[in-house]
Parts: C-alpha cells; structure tokens; sequence
C-alpha cells in the first residue's frame, strides 16, 4: 500500500519537468515586474483618454472618442468588479504582457530548448517590453497577439494541431481591436511572407494536406471573437465604430508629432535598453539563415517593423516593442547554441577559469566607467585618470581574448566571450528594466518617457483634496469647476468626485469653491475672490540639450544638469472667505 501511493504521488508531478520548471520561474519573474507598483507613474494623457472611457462604461455610459475596444472591454470588467485606479486600469495589459514569455516554449524545434528559455528569459526583463506592459493602452495586447498568431502558426505546420487554428483565430480577432498599430502590423507581416517566397521560395501559408484548415468554422471563431470582445460582451455596441475609426486613427500615426520622437529613435533606443537584443538578435538571424530556418519570418517581421516605426511620425515605445519581441527570439535562439555548447564541451579549469578572469575585468570596468563619468559631469581632475584605467582594463581583456584564441582556438574564445557578453548585456538590461519602469518611472529624461505627466498631479491633488477635508468633512466632496483645457489626466482622477463641472472657458460667474484651470498667458476671469497656486502638470526633455561632458553621465544614469521643462501647468484656485 505504502509502494502504491508513493508511486501514485510520483505520477501525479510526473509532468513538472526542470524545462517546466524554469518557465514557471520566468514567468514568476515577468509578473513580478509588470504587476509591482503598477500605480508609480502618474498617467499618461493618452492612457488616462482611454481609462476614462472604461470608466464611464463601467458607470453605465457610452464612451465617446477614440479608444481601443480590447482594453476598453477589459478594463470596464474590472472597473465594475473591483473598482477604478490606476494600478487596476494597467492590470490588462500588464497580464498580457507577461504572457508573451510562454511563446517560446512553442518554438523550441526552431530554438532549441535552451534557445526558447533564453528567448522566455529575454521577454521576461526586456525595459522595453516592462514598459509597454505597464501603460495602458493598447500595444502590450497588440505585442502579445501578433508574436502568439508568429508562434502557433509555425508550430502549426509542424504538429497540425487543430488547438492551434482555432487559438490562432481569437489571437488575431484580439490583436484587430487591440491598437490602429495593428494594421501596419498586418501590412509588415504580409511583407515579411513575401520576403519568404522570394528569398526561399517558400510559401508560408502552404500547409500539409493532412493539416488543412477549415477556414469557415476559422472564420466564424474570429468573427465572434472579435464582435464579443469589442462590444463588452454585446454592452457597448460603440466598440465597433471605434474599431472602425482605426484606420484614420493609424494614418494620424504616420503624421509629424509636434515635440514627437526623431525618426532614429527606434535605434537609439535599442541601443540604450536593449543591447543584448541587437548583438545576440543579429547572430541568431545569421544562423537561422545559414540553417534556411522556416522561423526565418522572424527576421522579416522584426526588421520590417524597424523600418516601420522609422517611417510613422508619432513613434513611441509601443513601435518599438513591436520590434523587441520577434528580435527576443532571435537572441534566444544564438544564445541556447552559445550555451548548449558551453554545456556540452566548455571544462572549469579551461572556460571556467577565464570566464572567472573576464568577469573580474567587467567588473572593473563597470566601476571606471561609472567614476569616469560621475567626474566628468562634476568637473573632475581625476576624469582623466578614471579614464585610462578603463582603457587600460579593456586593452587587457583585448590580450586575454587574443591569448585564449591563440591557445585554444576560435570554439573556446566564442564560447568564453560569448557568455561573459551575455551576463554583462543580461544584468544592465535588468538594471535598465528596474531604471525605467521603477526608479525613473516619470522622468522625461528616459528615452521612452521624453514627455511624462509630472508629480505635480499628485501634488495638486493632493492639495484638493485637503481643502475639501477641512473645509467639508470629506476629501471628495466639496464643488470644482474644471477648465476642460486641463485635458484627459484630470478627468481621470477627478472621477471619484462627488461634484465635478467642467468647462470650456472660466468667467466670473463661477461660483464653486474650488476651482481647477490651465496655466495660460491671461489668468482666467475668476475675479478678486479667488487664490491660487501653479502646479507642473507635463514636462519635456531632449537629449540635444545636453553636452559633450553629460554624455556618459546620462547613458549611464538618465542625469543631466540641464532639468526637464514644464509643457504644461494648472493652476488650484480657493475661494477666499
């Protein structure tokens, strides 16, 4: 009886294997850094649009204007359960977000085990992919759908699992009224199949006979699936005339922006946040064409969304991690050979110890680099100084790359070089996930940030909110007027208000105690009886601005002397008694 139930018991956790494991791990890891202090930045004009609009769903109004009928749908859902706020209106798309480290799984006959944990693991830390997934608007889902239809639709023409199709169907249905971003993702995917026929004569829409699609009951599934999820389960039929509006909506994206990103942004901010991406991404997408990969369209896909988010002149974050996630893959994929060959032939005595001298050096390094520029941008006599012995510590890692290549060959040198590279590049971009998304959160001076919602909202709030305790008992309850030029932020987190009255313009006929108005050149025509104070409610910063001795100061930590600058101001106005 005893032998019976042990072996029962090993039966019963005979399917978590070490690979399952590890992805548990990972995807611990994603949500831990997607779900955590959801509320620490303050909202963005364009998510608190959107959110409003939830908002007023989830109160039993029709919400107006442009949104995204996915996250409008969802985020009423939980509006109505659970109540509104910002963590909870990001709660969508940081769910989804952490989906996306599952994919991989699917692709390892392309990957490699190692290569698809890698690619899980990359998906997981990647700032830019953290970032998209904590705001909330529609390109975290857009992200998670087009990489989902990528992945299961290969894995579809290897296995022929029917799941797949059908999986297949919602995932498009869900990415069509996720984001307009999702039309150029159509258009770039439908290039990078017909780079496939050219380049390999391959048709990626040709399946086995034995694994042909019934494209009516496909049909049917997605239709569904898209009219359910954009109307709020039939509650707000509006959603499909927003889906509708989403190909002016797409083309106003491809428009100059004033204060907007310049079209090189895409790349610097590869380079700045996701480096590991570029070099591993690179060697990955040689590989898998020397190998003449079917996962090739992983290439296409991610330098035509490169190309794209160049093009569209109101490119953001969510461009860019279009273009982070079909690349994560490919870095998976060159770093699951670098390590399945470390596995398999490196020996302690021999990698292991020069990779022991390597990370000594990095480390050495790492710190020059960090005095160096703290010097400079203080004006420094020891600048100098920090610099040559960093120089002096690359030219020493140089010889040791040189000795080991001479000593062991080119096998040993890649296998050594390439893991040393890849736990350096692995722990700045967690550095730089942690930077952006958490200690830097609302500061323009991060690339992906440049125009943020400032502190000053909650501070103007937070005043608001003492007067009406005070002066009525509650901290929600007294009378505001709000000059509908403060814009969507407001709106949003004024909604809990018990008396809220917004309008166009502010004349002397206003009455209520408190008042909310834009900052302009003419102070509003409020009269003598009213009081108030300025708060910063948007700023904007640029890299142009800095100088030459800042450089690495902001590469490295995000600082500069020159501050960010206010584009927008409000203004708290008290009756006075």
């Amino acid at each position: 009886m005893v032998e019976q139930a042990q072996t029962e018991e090993r039966h019963s956790w005979s399917w978590l294997t070490i690979e399952l494991a590890l992805y548990g791990l990972i995807l611990a890891l994603a949500l831990a850094l997607r779900l955590s202090g959801l509320s620490i930045r303050v909202m963005g004009a364009t998510e608190a649009a959107g959110t409003w609009q939830a908002w007023r769903l989830a109160h039993g109004e029709a919400p107006q204007g442009a949104y995204s009928p996915l996250l409008l749908s969802a985020q009423a859902l939980l509006f109505a359960l659970f109540g509104s706020g910002d963590a909870v209106a990001r709660l969508v798309p940081a769910l989804l977000g952490s989906v996306l480290v599952i994919w991989p799984f699917w692709l390892r006959p392309y990957l490699g085990r190692c290569g698809a944990l890698a690619a899980s693991l990359i998906l997981a830390i990647s700032p830019t992919l953290v970032y998209s997934a904590r705001y909330a608007d529609g390109v975290a889902p857009l992200t998670v759908c087009a990489l989902g239809v990528l992945v299961l639709w290969l894995a579809y023409r290897r296995d022929g699992r029917p799941s797949y199709v059908f999986a297949i169907a919602v995932l498009v249905a869900l990415a069509a009224i996720a984001d307009p971003r999702a039309i150029g993702v159509l258009l770039v995917l439908a290039a990078a199949w017909g780079v496939e026929r050219l380049a390999f004569a391959r048709n990626v829409l040709d399946i086995a006979s034995a694994h042909r699609v019934n494209w009516k009951a496909w049909g049917i599934v997605a239709g569904a699936t898209l009219l359910l999820a954009a109307t709020a389960l039939t509650l707000n039929p509006n959603g499909v005339g927003a889906w509708a509006d989403f190909p002016r909506a797409w083309v106003q994206h491809l428009a100059p922006v004033v204060n907007g990103q310049p079209w090189y942004y895409p790349l610097a901010a590869l380079l700045m946040y996701e480096p590991l991406l570029i070099l591993f991404g690179a060697i990955g997408a040689v590989d898998l064409i020397a190998g003449r990969s079917k996962a090739t369209v992983l290439i296409w896909m991610g330098l035509g969304m490169l190309v794209w988010s160049t093009i569209a002149g109101g490119r953001g974050p969510g461009d860019v991690a279009l273009i982070c996630a079909p690349l994560a893959l490919l870095a998976g994929r060159a770093i699951g050979n670098l390590g399945e060959s470390w596995f398999a032939e490196a020996r302690l005595g021999r990698e292991g110890l020069f990779l022991g001298i390597g990370l000594a050096i990095a480390v050495y390094v790492a710190f020059n680099a960090a005095f160096y520029a703290f010097s400079l941008h203080r004006s420094l006599p020891e600048s100098q100084q920090f610099l040559w012995f960093w120089v002096l510590a690359m030219a020493v890692g140089v010889v040791l790359a040189g000795l080991v290549l001479a000593w062991y060959g080119s096998a040993v040198t890649w296998r050594v070089g390439g893991v040393l590279i890849v736990i350096v590049l692995l722990l700045a971009t967690f550095s730089a996930a942690v930077g952006l998304n958490y200690g830097r959160a609302n500061d323009p001076r991060e690339l992906h940030v440049r125009i943020a919602s400032d502190e000053g909202v909650h501070d103007a709030l937070n005043v608001l909110q003492r007067v009406s305790l005070h002066q009525s008992g509650h901290p929600l309850s007294m009378p505001i007027t709000v000059q509908a030029a403060v814009g969507p932020v407001w709106r949003w987190y004024l909604r809990d208000w018990e008396q809220v009255r917004i309008v166009e313009e502010l004349t002397a006929e206003v009455d209520t105690p408190l008042v909310l108005s834009a900052a302009e050149h003419e102070p509003p025509a409020l009269g003598e009886r009213y009081v108030g104070q300025d708060f910063v409610a948007q700023a904007w910063w640029q890299p142009g601005r800095l100088s030459g001795s800042e450089q690495p100061w902001w590469w490295l930590y995000r600082k500069s002397i020159a501050k960010p600058e206010p584009t927008q101001k409000v203004i708290v106005w008290l009756q006075s008694e």
